[in-house]
């Protein structure tokens, strides 16, 4: 085996690992008018992980105002329910793993506020690999980065071992 193909077999070995994952990301700002309810439907696949945040900006002068969000699966199971969401604060961050195939919902509660802005973000991963942009998952993409370098360190070393054996002189008899 020549060193071309050895890096060869090494390239596709990381692509193929690389196209385990897929994520999505999805970003949008809405109105949310005063006691209304906004619903936001995500169609997931079973074992998709959804990870996003989420702030409320309104009239600074009602820091105490809120907005109520929960996230219900198509059988009604309820995966996240952050209660109260306030006003002009840091983002309030979620995490959910769809455990059935369906439409789920995202549901914004202004039943009581004043009007406000919604600006919501959130990745949809899924497959084997997490989501490269996700800081929460920086380690594991670290730890596979260590693997896939010590696998060709490994391969370099296997292939300069068989190389020497090859060029090794015979003993004569």
């Amino acid at each position: 085996m020549t060193l071309g193909t050895l890096a060869f077999l090494v390239l596709i070995i990381c692509a193929s690992m690389f196209s385990l994952a897929n994520a999505s990301t999805f970003n949008q700002t809405f109105y949310l008018g005063e006691g209304e309810k906004k619903t936001l439907i995500v169609n997931l696949q079973a074992g998709q992980t959804v990870t996003g945040s989420l702030s409320v900006t309104g009239d600074p002068r009602h820091s105490y105002d809120r907005i109520y969000f929960s996230v219900i699966d198509p059988k009604e199971v309820i995966l996240v329910d952050l209660g109260g969401v306030y006003n002009n604060m840091p983002k309030a961050n979620f995490t959910f793993k769809a455990l059935t195939e369906g439409k789920h919902k995202l549901i914004f509660d202004n039943g009581f506020g004043y009007a406000k802005y919604i600006e919501l973000s959130y990745d949809v991963e899924s497959g084997i690999l997490p989501n490269l942009t996700n800081p929460e998952n920086a380690l594991l993409w670290i730890v596979l980065g260590a693997v896939i370098i010590g696998l060709i360190l490994l391969g370099i070393g296997i292939y300069v071992s068989l190389r020497s054996k090859k060029n090794k002189p015979k003993p004569t008899t």
